[in-house]
């Protein structure tokens, strides 16, 4: 009976990570186009969707990495946790999607829309994101170490607790941001918009401020 508990277990926990559902994957590769699909879990590493339309798609958990999604539509997708590491959202719109601790590191998401998406806890480490429209976005205790983000739309974008060491953020607009508590240790803000913007308990240890001078608060 023990055995039996134990395997019904095993196969509802493998049912719940790879819970997508195969006809739309192969609508999805014969078609690039998915709306409303159920891809949670699927494995698309290194896939070629380039300008696919997988609008409220869920890809909980999928695994993206390396995939080229450039052009793509990801509007309201659900990609709680996905693998995107390496991937290429550049010029994707992915307005109102839920990438709560999502993997970004290093992604190409250049001149991408993302306005009021919600990030937080992601991982957007060496991710380029120029030119990218992060407006009214949840960037709550995102790491974006060493992120391009030069001439970004950061709009009333939510930056609580973020890290931000190195993070290049020139010409960016910030107006109104929430940069509470963030460390911009080393960070870029040379010519960006600061207007209105929160910066109390932030760490500004050796961070260039838009007028070029470097301040060293909370080193």
């Amino acid at each position: 009976m023990r055995f039996a508990q134990i395997a019904w277990v095993i196969v509802l926990f493998s049912t719940e990570v790879a819970a997508f559902e195969p006809a739309h994957l192969t609508q999805l590769t014969n078609t690039h186009e998915c709306f409303n699909c159920d891809l949670s879990g699927a494995d698309l590493s290194g896939a070629a969707l380039q300008g696919a339309d997988l609008t409220l798609a869920n890809l909980k958990g999928a695994q993206l990495e390396n995939s080229n999604l450039k052009q793509s539509t990801l509007a309201e997708a659900e990609l709680t946790g996905a693998n995107l590491s390496d991937a290429n959202l550049e010029g994707a719109n992915l307005w109102y999607g839920n990438l709560q601790a999502a993997n970004l590191s290093n992604a190409k998401v250049s001149e991408a829309n993302l306005f009021a998406a919600d990030l937080k806890g992601a991982n957007l480490r060496f991710a380029h994101l120029k030119g990218a429209n992060l407006s009214n976005a949840n960037l709550q205790f995102v790491d974006l170490t060493l992120a391009q983000l030069e001439m970004a739309e950061l709009l009333l974008a939510n930056l609580t607790g973020a890290t931000l060491k190195d993070t290049n953020f020139e010409g960016a607009n910030l107006l109104g941001a929430n940069l509470e508590a963030a460390d911009l240790s080393g960070a870029i803000l040379r010519n960006a918009n600061l207007t209105g913007a929160n910066i109390e308990k932030a760490i500004l240890c050796n961070t260039t401020m838009p007028d070029g001078h470097v301040l060293y608060v909370g080193c």
